[in-house]
């Protein structure tokens, strides 16, 4: 039998031993060893399972030996203080302490967790709230248990916003995505509301300016510099200008329609006509162009602004400076099983109800409410067919090729109808600017490696005078700052682009809200993919290696 007076604490060692005898004790088994610890004042302590093993297999080798009767002391359990550990995180923007609760020893408390920040010169962001949670589960943790949190976070540098330009009226495309709702909730699409028109004198665009940013910091008190936003320019165009007290807010000085330029607005004079037909012959005019009725077959409009056609489309050719609206649809034709009857071009975007075997072709966003049908389409931006909680928003047949996204409802067609889908053109100008900005940057490096020759040279022109050398010196080092100057600008702007190409895909996809059907080719970058049965709702992206078809999460939001 083994009892607790066989115990031994060793102070020194901070260990728990029992005295055993090999010739009594030789058949005490390693259960029985731990039952005695946790009976006893120490059984908090970290049991040594594996040195107790080896004691107990050589206790039994000496109980045959000459010594069998000698007292062998063998160690049980020790006491193990507590331990606290912290991982600064490889931007040094988070700390996180892990707490192992002490077997038998001393608890770590507030006093040494502090110890060990400072060891880490941890100086911000330190989270009370977490500290005092963490110490007070690790209070009733279980021995040998560790707990982990994160006790001290720094602040990201919160980067200024860039100077925003309001627009304070609404576009005449924006009519055809608000139609007027009805009493009993249902959309009538033939009432678009009034004609946008606005009198001089109105505001029309807001200038906020940017704002610096806010600098943050890391938990080592590092400071991280924000970007202050970038600012730009509220310009007064034709029929606007500055309020006389209030730079950033321009008014309308003439009647007509609001058109929207890089830099502010412009009003721009209507003309306004019932159809274009045969009658009133082809349209050229400078301003915006209002058709209230329709535009028929083989007739031709061009604007340097807007054209707003409130019925359908069956001409030849509407061409815009501004934006194409169309309020009841483009009616084309196959011609000769090739050529299509009908284009539209506008150099900003192209908003129609539906369109079938046409051209469309909008320097901006290209937006349809129902139907692309059998069309050649190119959009500047991103396409979009469908309104938001509608039931209609098919692409079927012809040839889609967006800048970057494109977002519908149905893509294809049950009867596996040949439809083509481009995506993430913008890919191909982000390179260009890539390669024009490093060409300019090398240029301005050697311009500027030519500069730094110079001075030298002057500095030390043996065949001038002191004057004529500080001249030239002071020549060559304005030219070389200037240089510098715009090094930084080309440095800056390939740095920004080269980040907007790694991470351009991330922001292209295709998304199709219900069904995307067999025989859709699609194209987003360098890689290719056939569509070989119907989905559901889906996304398509490219992930770098290959074009992926995931289930799209929320499809309605």
């Amino acid at each position: 039998m083994i009892g607790p007076d066989l115990l031994f604490f060793d102070e020194e060692h901070q260990t728990l031993c029992v005295d055993l005898t090999p010739e009594k004790h030789a058949l005490v088994e390693l259960s029985q060893l731990k039952s005695l610890v946790d009976s006893s004042p120490y059984r908090h302590c970290a049991f040594l399972d594996h040195d107790v093993r080896k004691a107990l297999q050589l206790l039994k080798h000496q109980a045959k030996g000459a010594n069998k009767a000698q007292v062998q002391r063998i160690p049980l359990a020790m006491k193990v203080d507590g331990e606290c550990k912290l991982n600064l995180s490889t931007d040094k923007m988070e700390v996180t302490a892990t707490l192992t609760s002490p077997q038998g020893g001393r608890r770590i408390g507030f006093k040494e967790l502090v110890q060990e920040l400072q060891t880490l010169a941890i100086q911000n962001g330190l989270l009370k709230n977490a500290i005092n949670t963490l110490l007070k589960q690790a209070e009733s943790a279980s021995p040998g248990e560790s707990i982990s949190a994160t006790i001290a976070k720094g602040k990201p540098a919160k980067n200024g916003r860039d100077a925003q330009l309001e627009r304070l009226v609404q576009l005449n495309r924006e009519r055809l995505m608000t139609p007027r709702i009805l009493d009993n909730g249902k959309v009538d699409m033939r009432d678009l509301g009034e004609i946008v028109t606005v009198q001089a004198g109105d505001e029309v665009m807001r200038k906020h300016d940017a704002e610096p940013g806010v600098d943050g910091y890391n938990v080592i008190g590092e400071v991280l510099k924000a970007k202050p936003g970038k600012d730009r320019k509220l310009k007064a165009g034709k029929g606007t200008t500055t309020a006389d007290n209030d730079p950033n807010l321009l008014l309308a000085s003439a009647d007509g329609q609001p058109k929207e330029t890089k830099d502010g607005l412009e009003i721009v004079e209507v003309l306004t006509l019932k159809d274009v037909n045969v009658g009133t012959g082809h349209i050229n005019y400078h301003g915006n162009v209002v058709i209230n009725g329709n535009v028929d077959e083989e007739m031709r409009v061009q604007a340097g602004g807007d054209i707003t056609v409130n019925g359908f489309v069956d001409g030849e050719l509407l061409k815009a400076g501004g934006d194409i609206v169309i309020g009841k649809g483009v009616i084309g034709r196959l011609i000769d099983n090739s050529k299509l009857s009908t284009s539209l071009e506008a150099e900003g975007e192209i908003h129609v109800a539906f369109a079938q075997y046409a051209h469309l072709k909008a320097g901006g966003d290209i937006l349809v409410q129902t139907q692309l049908v059998h069309c050649q389409s190119h959009s500047g931006n991103n396409l979009t067919v469908g309104v938001p909680n509608g039931k209609k928003g098919d692409i079927v047949g012809g040839l889609t090729q967006v800048t970057h996204s494109v977002n519908c409802i149905n893509l294809g067609s049950r009867a596996a109808t040949q439809s083509r889908i481009r995506a993430g053109l913008g890919v191909q100008h982000l390179r260009a600017m890539a390669k024009e900005y490093h060409q300019k940057e090398q240029a301005l490096l050697a311009q500027s490696y030519k500069l730094r020759q110079a001075v030298n040279k002057a500095s030390m022109a043996k065949d001038k005078t002191d004057e004529e050398r500080k001249r030239l010196v002071a020549q060559f080092t304005q030219a070389q700052q200037q240089n510098s100057v715009r090094l930084a600008e080309a440095q800056l702007l390939l740095a920004e682009t080269d980040e907007k190409l790694a991470s351009f895909f991330n922001r292209v996809a295709i998304s199709v809200s219900h069904s995307l059907y067999p025989q859709v080719e699609v194209e987003i970058g360098t890689q290719n993919l056939t569509s070989a049965r119907e989905h559901g709702p889906s996304k398509l992206f490219n992930d770098g290696n290959a074009i992926q078809i995931e289930p799209l999460v929320n499809p309605n939001s």
